[in-house]
């Protein structure tokens, strides 16, 4: 299928502040015959960087769009129906009815796509992310970071009756389906680094805090045996209990916090050691067994770089 993508992306700056500002669309038509299937994309974001005196911040914005349109049914099922019937049956007539034949008794894959119904997606994601530096002296700096995302999904489906000539038919539950899922994310750190040489020592201490928090909300109503023409509710329209849910029954809410560090030190650029450790406490526990600690060490010897190997180093990979 034909596609066409757009982008646009201007970009300035000087010593002290730069910044990105791009937009772009990506408009993707389907394959399958049918009521304008695709896929449209939109895009923009934003990148800026500052310094004031010392301290320095970046912000980075992005939004994005999606609207995808699909037919009701399997695309498998409907490739696969279509490609066993052979070619000197037909699937619609000269009167515009849609036929069945002894190969393909019950479905109609022509008919499906054509006047089957449709599911229609609306889809947005807003992403976000903050971050300040202040070096306090020349060997210590503190970091902060607070960035999330947020998406709101929408989709709505309708499936409609076609009946086909000499029999079958499909969507006579006649089902409109309206569902709405919302998620948030957020992350929070806030983070100390020492950094020091002293003639053949380095130093390098980072300690830090950090929150990661999700929401998410599903609800979505299910009608079957609604009115064929507009797909509302009528007389007989049932709202399925099985499918449906409401956002009290499907509402998410996770949260974790952390405390880490690590030291690590180096001689001569030839002997190393560090240590790190996590302090976890996740909400997805119970209370008595929410928190873990997690530390490792490691050391590590450069042993060609050592006088005796001077010999033999060309040779050791």
């Amino acid at each position: 299928a034909s596609q066409q993508s757009h982008n646009i992306t201007i970009s300035a700056g000087n010593n002290a502040s730069t910044y990105l500002v791009s937009v772009g669309m990506l408009d993707q038509k389907n394959n399958f015959i049918g009521p304008d299937y695709g896929y449209k994309r939109y895009n923009i974001r934003l990148n800026h960087t500052n310094e004031i005196g010392k301290l320095k911040l970046s912000t980075i914005l992005s939004y994005v769009k999606v609207k995808n349109k699909d037919h009701s049914f399997n695309s498998g099922t409907l490739i696969v129906d279509a490609g066993r019937v052979p070619l000197y049956y037909s699937f619609e007539d000269s009167a515009g009815n849609y036929l069945t034949n002894p190969v393909s008794a019950q479905f109609n894959p022509k008919a499906i796509l054509e006047k089957g119904g449709y599911r229609q997606y609306d889809n947005d994601e807003i992403f976000g992310n903050f971050s300040a530096e202040y070096p306090i002296t020349p060997d210590l700096k503190i970091r902060g970071v607070f960035g999330g995302t947020m998406r709101a999904n929408h989709q709505f489906a309708r499936r409609l009756q076609i009946n086909f000539q000499p029999g079958g038919v499909y969507g006579d539950d006649r089902e409109v389906r309206d569902e709405n899922y919302k998620y948030t994310f957020t992350n929070l750190q806030l983070i100390a680094e020492y950094d020091k040489q002293l003639k053949d020592h380095y130093i390098k201490v980072l300690v830090g805090g950090a929150n990661e928090s999700t929401e998410s909300q599903l609800n979505r109503v299910v009608k079957t045996l609604t009115d064929p023409a507009l797909g509302i509710p009528t007389t007989g329209t049932i709202v399925s209990p099985d499918q449906s849910i409401n956002s009290n029954q499907n509402t998410t809410e996770t949260s974790i916090n952390s405390l880490f560090g690590r030291a690590g030190y180096s001689f001569k650029d030839r002997y190393f050691a560090e240590v790190n450790f996590r302090y976890d406490g996740s909400s997805v526990f119970a209370k008595e067994n929410r928190w873990g600690f997690f530390p490792s060490a490691s050391a590590a010897w450069i042993v060609t770089d050592e006088i005796f190997m001077e010999g033999i180093r060309d040779r050791i990979g």
